[in-house]
């Protein structure tokens, strides 16, 4: 029997996710709206059409440590080209401004964190910035980005663990700090009571 550490991980895009929605997504029972559901089976199909059909997805595993006590990292990234080392990533943009975004570079060297922690050589980091538009067009822009030290890619990732570990160790959900509340019906974050039900859920034991 262990305890539950369902959403006590840490992915790539949680550069973008608000770490008490990761703590409170099991616990708070919500539903995708339907537009937002829609603009995620886009981008599926833009990854599609980017890739040219392409798959080699890879889900992989590590672990980073916050005051000793182990995290685990997952994540699974859009495309990995083994011939040539490069890492791709795919971001839906509306602009082609101030690209690459610095959250989108750490998301990507994750990613390289992760396959050379489990064995897959990397040699270049690579985001593919699209855009779809009304008459079948897609905009596409493909920008290489910085390989960050190793070191401070698990610094980054211990950081966005270490809100996850204090829950673990003494119950204290972090602040919310969502930039987008209209997908989720009801907003996990926003409801009365989740903190004490998600430790309820955490601490209770499973086979």
């Amino acid at each position: 029997m262990t305890r539950r550490t369902d959403g006590l991980w840490v992915s790539p895009s949680q550069a973008l996710e608000c770490p008490r929605l990761r703590i409170l997504k099991p616990v708070v029972p919500y539903y995708v709206r339907i537009d937002y559901t829609w603009a995620a089976l886009l981008g599926s199909a833009l990854h599609a059409a980017v890739l040219r059909g392409e798959t080699t997805e890879l889900f992989l595993e590590g672990e980073v440590r916050v005051d000793g006590i182990p995290v685990p990292v997952k994540g699974t990234c859009d495309y990995y080209d083994a011939e040539t080392g490069t890492v791709y990533d795919i971001k839906l943009t509306s602009r082609f401004r101030d690209l690459p975004k610095l959250e989108h570079v750490f998301q990507v060297n994750v990613y390289r964190w992760l396959l050379e922690t489990n064995g897959y050589p990397v040699s270049a980091l690579k985001i593919w910035y699209v855009t779809p538009y009304r008459d079948g067009a897609v905009k596409r822009e493909l920008v290489t980005v910085e390989r960050f030290p190793r070191e401070e890619v698990e610094a980054w990732l211990a950081e966005v663990a270490r809100p996850l570990v204090v829950f673990q160790d003494r119950g204290e959900l972090p602040a919310c700090r969502c930039q987008y509340r209209g997908s989720l019906e009801p907003h996990p974050c926003q409801v009365e009571g989740a903190e004490h039900e998600a430790w309820r859920y955490y601490t209770s034991s499973r086979d």
